[in-house]
């Protein structure tokens, strides 16, 4: 387990900061049709093609959110096959915490339900989840202009009416 952990810190660090294996690839998409999907093989890349050739691996836009939400949800995963109340309050509390990234990277008067309800025909293609909604919001709805607004509500209507 030590030399995995050493082995992970020496991934990190051959990547500049603001970079990542997977922001890397994601980058380079056509990477993704050479290369094994590994940290290993976009590091070992990286290191002997891209970083001479100047290729980008920096994390665009709202890649960073993402990444600190899967991580949030892998270490809820791992705590998953502890039964310790220890261990059941500190999942408790990351998923606390994966569910506030997610409402408070939508803007404000949206969410991820919002968002699915506007546009029906992604039920057909997304999970029904707040995870998957938000990734394709980030990576798709937001450059296009999507709304995620739920201006359709009867809340929304009873604010109009008011008005």
């Amino acid at each position: 387990e030590g030399l995995e952990a050493l082995a992970e810190t020496l991934v990190e660090l051959a990547f500049p900061p603001e970079c990542s294996w997977e922001c890397y690839l994601n980058n380079h998409k056509h990477l993704n049709n050479t290369l094994e999907h590994t940290e290993e093989a976009a590091l070992q890349h990286w290191l002997n093609q891209g970083k001479d050739q100047g290729k980008d691996c920096t994390c665009k836009g709202d890649t960073a959110i993402e990444k600190e939400i899967e991580h949030v949800e892998e270490e809820i995963e791992d705590l998953e096959d502890q039964d310790d109340a220890i261990a059941q309050e500190e999942k408790e509390g990351l998923e606390t915490m994966a569910e506030n990234m997610i409402v408070t990277t939508f803007p404000p008067g949206c969410t991820w339900e919002c968002y699915l309800d506007n546009y029906q025909h992604l039920n057909k293609v997304l999970e029904h989840t707040e995870e998957a909604a938000l990734k394709h919001w980030l990576r798709h709805g937001k450059d296009n202009g999507r709304d995620c607004s739920c201006e359709g509500d009867e809340s929304s209507a009873v604010v109009e009416e008011s008005e």
